[in-house]
């Protein structure tokens, strides 16, 4: 064989002919197959300060590997004594090379390189506490979830009929649309059903619309339609392939070709290489022996790099595993393979090295065979159902402890977002125009409060955590608001649109100043067109930053970020595809496929994606690492979650400086992508070039977040003249179309009077009819079964079987219902925890030893003490009125008028509020 010379300026030659780079030569790494590159004349190298030296002085490694679990130098000196000593609280791995946190031992998740923390470890349940109800599958679920309606156990026993005794409730009356269809209490024509934008508080008008229109094309499965123009584009985006079929290109027929690690037999058929030159026919016609040709083809390694394989027709060159054999003028050459550029081959940091590479971990981890585990508490898988958050407390084993973090009582969430610095939670009702508050660390002591009143629908909701300003979208609107509170005043702007008609989900990296708004534009019958855009926290596109997914997205239904490794992961309603982009949008490339159709709602945490598809509460996993897909049986939530999100201390350590400080704005200071600008809130001029100070033109003119104009598709305004145009756009709106409609105008005047006077007249002809003041009726509810013992067990009565007494004393009607729907008589028949004491205050005194629950009996505001619920976001009374009403603006007044609390009683069975009706 003859030997082709090697390059003398970038490479050098073995003793054995073969070549290898001359950066390899006298690095400490064999790389000719005879060693002939690592000779003894090598002279010692000299390691930088930040360096470790290995014992041979051949190598520098960097200094976080020296005694990391991994030999890393040649010599094994990197990992020589290396026995750590452990601190209280830690525990010590048996090879001594290791410490971990106690809570980790005999967790089912092997921590130690030699798993000595999951050596002769017992078996035991997760154990309930005594404000938790235990589920048949091991599960803790609070009691504020108990027989809620909810599955929150994950197999439903929380919710079995012989312990909740729900009753038949009254159902609302529904409403007959002729020509249309239900949209809450209203009818909408049929016009607004899957045109693309949001007409109801629900958005029931834009679901289960379908993606086969004329302009698109059917997938032969069935599962799919794709528009025309991917049709034949060289892409397969049918899960058959359909869409690639007949496109009119013809396919050579080529012959059969074996791999690169297989021998091609002359009688057709491929067999692995090693099989060839065995003494030992494999091939049909044995022409995969030759023992002159075998003997001779390996000859000084054949001129091979790094291993030879003789075969009857000459050598073959194979690189070692983390190379790559290429050929340069005729000689070849095995080089690296940088894995680091692999999804899967890290989790967090990766460093690639010669044939091979090396995995890190962010400080706070620990580096667990290319996994980062977080230390510290265990994370908390945050979901919205309804009108509560929950949070799964997740482990490594199938057992889990479900808790409520908060309850909107009779309002849904729509989004909700979390501050882990000021732990507080924030989220959103469209119906009631508002975006609530709840500190988890207070608690009870803060209640719910409206953070913001008077937004139109708000939809999308995120938290700057470093500064606190909350950003927010709206239903059917492009438009993306920020607001912050100075001196308990919301201050907002809105900052910028996107060129999408539905916002559909954001999220935000603060520490980057980076925030990524996905949407999409619908017309009627078309197909939708979406997207992921990249902004800075301030509002301008980020410059050198790509639109992500814009060639293929349909719906995006699910975003969640990498914040470590910058990458982007996100979802599309319209097929089952997941897939990742870097921060700049490169790098994109489909992660994984659903096993079922409709994705969403993303979350990321360590190496994992969650998410959600349907609207039964199935879990779905996938490990971006062992490249793992999973459906957790044993992580079932609620139907109809949505918002997964992750609640850690890892994911905001360390924290970062806040550059607001130290630019003493007045009103906003918005994080960049480098620092923090200050800017001025609507309504306002900056009377400085800094906008450190704003002040406001005409503050009777000024324009609320309610009354702004519902945004148009438009591409992302030039802020720079927004303060000065604000004005200007003010006086036209108040001065236009007041020459040529005068009397118009006047005549609209003289017809609003006639109406306020007849208005008058029937108010007036209402008020004689009824002279007479009607009796004021009081509710009062008497237990028979008060002070009475409690029947032995297994002998309680079915309490539904008993009856209501009326009594009437004077003016007052009284009702008793001792077998209201409760859980009691389950309880008595257990020895388990007492859930409630009713020690109101200023109730008399209950002395009764049995375990009771008291829910559903509401007594009006009125009649409570003062004082006794500071939710100021949830006095019964303006939900009652607010929550049919979208037009209205959410109240926090707590003096209401007597008719609207006795409305609000009347429509308590609109709503489920279980939780807050007595306190």
């Amino acid at each position: 064989v003859e030997v082709a010379k090697c390059n003398n300026l970038t490479q050098s030659t073995c003793d054995d002919g073969a070549c290898v780079l001359r950066s390899w030569w006298c690095d400490g790494d064999a790389d000719c197959s005879d060693s002939s590159d690592e000779k003894e004349d090598c002279p010692a190298v000299e390691c930088a300060a930040d360096w470790f030296a290995c014992a041979d002085k051949r190598q520098c490694i960097l200094a976080h590997w020296r005694c990391d679990g991994g030999e890393d130098c040649a010599d094994g000196s990197d990992e020589e004594s290396c026995e750590v000593t452990c601190s209280a609280g830690q525990f010590q791995c048996e090879d001594r090379k290791l410490c971990i946190q106690e809570s980790w031992v005999c967790d089912d998740n092997v921590d130690c390189k030699d798993a000595s923390d999951e050596k002769n470890c017992t078996s035991t349940s997760l154990t309930c506490g005594s404000s938790e109800f235990s589920c048949g599958n091991k599960n803790c679920v609070s009691m504020d979830l108990f027989c809620n309606g909810d599955n929150d156990c994950g197999d439903n026993s929380d919710e079995a009929e012989h312990i909740c005794h729900r009753p038949t409730e009254d159902t609302l009356s529904s409403v007959q649309c002729v020509g249309g269809f239900v949209c809450g209490a209203v009818c909408l024509p049929m016009s607004a059903r899957c045109n693309g934008t949001y007409e109801c508080v629900d958005e029931t008008d834009e679901q289960d619309c379908s993606l086969c229109t004329e302009d698109t094309f059917s997938c032969s499965s069935g599962d799919r339609c794709i528009p025309h123009s991917w049709v034949c584009d060289s892409a397969s985006d049918c899960e058959d392939g359909s869409d690639e079929a007949d496109c009119g290109t013809k396919i050579k027929k080529e012959k059969k070709q074996c791999q690169p690690d297989q021998f091609h037999c002359y009688s057709g058929e491929c067999i692995p290489l090693h099989l060839a030159c065995n003494t030992h026919p494999d091939c049909l016609d044995s022409s995969d022996e030759g023992p002159a040709r075998c003997s001779s083809s390996c000859t000084d390694n054949g001129g091979c790099p790094q291993s030879c394989l003789p075969t009857p027709r000459g050598p073959v060159c194979q690189c070692l595993p983390g190379y790559n054999l290429t050929s340069s003028a005729g000689t070849s050459l095995c080089l690296d393979n940088d894995e680091c550029a692999l999804l899967s081959s890290c989790s967090q940091h990766c460093t690639n090295t010669k044939g091979s590479y090396k995995c890190s971990c962010t400080p706070g981890y620990t580096e667990e065979g290319g996994h980062c585990r977080a230390g510290g508490e265990p994370p908390k898988l945050l979901y919205a159902v309804h009108n509560n958050i929950n949070g799964v407390l997740m482990r490594p084993s199938s057992s889990y402890r479900v808790d409520m973090e908060l309850t909107s009582h009779a309002v849904p969430i729509k989004s909700f977002d979390y501050s882990p610095l000021s732990h507080e939670f924030y989220w959103t009702s469209p119906a009631l125009g508002v975006i609530g508050r709840y500190n988890v660390v207070s608690g009870v002591q803060s209640k719910n409060e409206v953070w913001l009143s008077g937004i139109e629908r708000p939809d999308q909701v995120v938290v700057d955590w470093i500064t606190g300003n909350v950003y927010f979208s709206q239903q059917s609107s492009n438009t993306i608001t920020v607001c912050t509170k100075v001196e308990q005043i919301a201050q907002c702007a809105h900052i910028f649109k996107v060129p999408v008609t539905t916002v559909t989900l954001m999220s935000a990296d603060p520490r980057e100043g980076r925030i990524f708004v996905a949407g999409f534009t619908r017309v009627r019958a078309g197909y939708p067109r979406g997207a992921v855009y990249p902004f800075s926290m301030d509002g301008e596109p980020v410059a050198n930053a790509e639109i992500i997914g814009a060639a293929k997205t349909g719906i995006p239904s699910g975003l969640a970020l990498d914040t470590i490794n910058r990458r982007v992961f996100w979802s599309d309603l319209t097929s089952r595809d997941i897939s990742v982009c870097s921060y700049e949008g490169r790098k994109c490339q489909v992660v994984t496929t659903s096993s079922q159709m409709h994705p969403n709602f993303l979350a990321f945490y360590e190496s994992k994606l969650f998410w959600l598809t349907g609207a039964q509460g199935l879990v779905h996993t996938y490990d971006v690492v062992s490249q793992e897909t999973r459906s957790r049986d044993d992580l079932t939530l609620p139907g109809y979650s949505h918002g997964l999100k992750f609640m850690h201390s890892s994911l905001v350590s360390p924290l970062p400086s806040n550059p607001c400080t130290s630019l003493n704005c007045s009103s906003l200071c918005l994080l960049t992508l480098t620092s923090a600008r200050c800017s001025c809130p609507l309504g306002s001029v900056p009377h400085d070039p800094l906008s450190q100070s704003c002040t406001y033109p005409d503050s009777s003119k000024l324009l609320s977040i309610s009354d702004s104009p519902t945004p148009v598709h438009t591409s992302t305004t030039d802020r720079q003249h927004e303060a000065e145009n604000y004005k200007e756009e003010v006086l036209v709106e108040v001065t236009e179309n007041t020459d040529g409609n005068t009397k118009v105008a006047v005549l609209t005047v003289i017809i609003i009077c006639v109406l306020v006077v007849m208005c008058g007249l029937c108010y007036a002809c209402c008020k004689c009819k009824s002279t007479k003041k009607q009796p004021e009726v009081e509710l009062v509810f008497t237990n028979l079964a008060y002070a009475n013992s409690a029947p032995a067990t297994g002998q309680a009565p079915d309490r539904e079987l008993s009856t209501v007494q009326v009594v009437k004393r004077g003016t007052t009607t009284g009702y008793d219902n001792p077998g209201f729907d409760s859980p009691i008589d389950f309880f008595k028949r257990t020895t388990g925890p007492r859930l409630s004491t009713m020690d109101w205050p200023g109730s008399p005194a209950i002395d009764s030893a049995d375990p009771v629950i008291c829910e559903g009996s509401s007594t009006p505001a009125r009649y409570r003490a003062k004082g006794m619920d500071a939710d100021s976001a949830f006095q019964e009374p303006s939900i009652a009125a607010s929550s049919f009403d979208d037009n209205r603006h959410f109240s926090v007044d707590d003096d209401e008028d007597d008719d609207e609390d006795a409305e609000q009683h009347r429509s308590v069975r609109f709503y489920k509020d279980k939780q807050r009706l007595i306190n």
